[in-house]
């Protein structure tokens, strides 16, 4: 796709035949393979197609017809300056029935053009990773230090196993890395880009698919101070009832032996009418190092905190949970045996679909609310422009913690959803389908 890049506070627009400043050319494909050399690939084909497009009308797909599959797929080189640090972002996915893996890089040339050894990366980032394709598409970011007598960059694509399969590219960005929020400015709500997202949905709202049903997936619920509601709760609750829009909120269990009478008729009250499915989410939400509620903990351990959350749901609420989301989004062996055994639970949020125990599983979302630990309605709106289409997703967030600017994105997602006829659900709407 030709997209306008937001950097910083400055603007980058699209120039003529589809060079971005401070992009590398035809970064969406839309000009087919044209700038992108491709160098012998044998066992392997690069081509672009429609279907496999994340947004604008050509991506990029990778396959893998025989291994070891071989060859490369470069891009058009970025000059960059030796010290500096440069971002590639990208969009990958899809390939159809069989995923595929290919791995994807930031290469750094000298001024004769020889490529230069492996480069370092900023802290927290690396220069090379692997994309493997599946059923909704996912965005990610490496980054790479221009290593001493490096003149430019370039993106490199190599495929490398799944025979018969493939994987997919889109909306590739190479650029000098921006300097870091400090995350004290809310994103806005109205930038360019945000426009210019909306402007392509509104070419092809679901690609031909019904509006997705969507599970709004709220974290940490506990009584406040002296046992009541928080005024955050409060206020996120009244806004969605207000819309008609479904919430699903997961209560950490022990809080509610502390809880009083006012949370209780809170809970039940909200859960009778129907608005709110309070969901199971953990006995403490405790953590140390590595170790979760329900990850890295003995069977034994993990058993006693799922029976004892809805022993005390009964006897505190009247109800138990039937869906089930542990804290971190973090399990293992153990609570797929634990699940197994459990005839109360018949929804696992963000469980593993290869070990569903029993379950219907409601896989990550790749369409959250929470970016980098807070709601972003841009983040929120290119995820949804990537995967429209997609039949349902459970979005992820952490109400009791948002500030007014924080519950302002919130209301742009819900209305935004709203105005492409989304359907609000619970987790507990899906039980028993596959």
């Amino acid at each position: 796709m030709k997209r306008l890049a937001v950097v910083g506070v400055g603007v980058l627009f699209v120039l003529a035949g589809g060079l971005i400043a401070g992009n590398i050319e035809n970064p969406g494909f839309e000009s087919g393979l044209e700038k992108w050399d491709v160098q012998g690939a044998p066992g392997a084909a690069f081509e672009t197609l429609k279907e496999a497009a994340s947004i604008g009308e050509l991506g990029l797909r990778v396959k893998v017809i025989s291994t070891p599959a071989a060859g490369m797929m470069t891009s058009s080189q970025l000059p960059v300056e030796p010290g500096k640090s440069y971002r590639l972002a990208y969009w990958f996915g899809g390939g159809g029935p069989t995923p595929a893996v290919a791995s994807i890089e930031i290469v750094f040339f000298d001024e004769k053009g020889a490529a230069l050894p492996a480069p370092q990366s900023p802290a927290g980032k690396k220069a090379r990773t692997v994309a493997t394709g599946s059923s909704s598409w996912a965005g990610y970011e490496l980054a790479a230090i221009a290593p001493v007598g490096a003149k430019t960059a370039a993106v490199c694509i190599k495929p490398m196993n799944g025979q018969g399969g493939a994987v997919d590219f889109d909306d590739i960005r190479l650029e000098e890395m921006p300097a870091q929020s400090t995350g004290s400015t809310p994103p806005p709500l109205d930038s360019p880009r945000i426009q210019e997202l909306k402007d392509e949905i509104q070419k092809n709202p679901t690609r031909g698919k019904q509006p997705p049903k969507v599970v709004i997936k709220l974290d940490d619920l506990k009584p406040a101070q002296g046992g009541g509601i928080s005024p955050q709760w409060q206020r996120v609750v009244d806004y969605a009832r207000a819309k008609n829009a479904k919430l699903s909120i997961g209560i950490i269990a022990q809080f509610m032996e502390s809880g009083n009478a006012e949370f209780f008729k809170w809970v039940q009250d909200l859960n009778a009418a129907g608005s709110v499915e309070f969901w199971h989410h953990g006995w403490d939400h405790a953590a140390e190092g590595n170790l979760k509620e329900f990850s890295g903990q003995p069977y034994e351990r993990q058993k006693d905190h799922m029976t004892r959350a809805n022993a005390l749901a009964k006897e505190k609420l009247g109800f138990v949970f039937t869906s089930f989301g542990a804290p971190f989004n973090a399990t293992d062996a153990s609570t797929v045996k634990v699940l197994s055994e459990d005839s109360d639970i018949t929804v696992w949020i963000y469980g593993d679909p290869r070990n569903p125990a029993g379950k219907t599983v409601l896989p990550p979302s790749p369409v959250m609310i929470e970016t980098r630990g807070r709601p972003d309605f841009e983040a929120f709106l290119e995820a949804y422009a990537h995967n429209r289409g997609i039949g349902s997703f459970a979005m992820q967030g952490h109400a009791g913690g948002w500030k007014d600017d924080a519950f302002d994105q919130f209301r742009a997602m819900v209305d935004f959803l709203q105005s492409q006829n989304a359907e609000f659900v619970f987790p507990r709407d899906f039980a028993g389908k596959d």
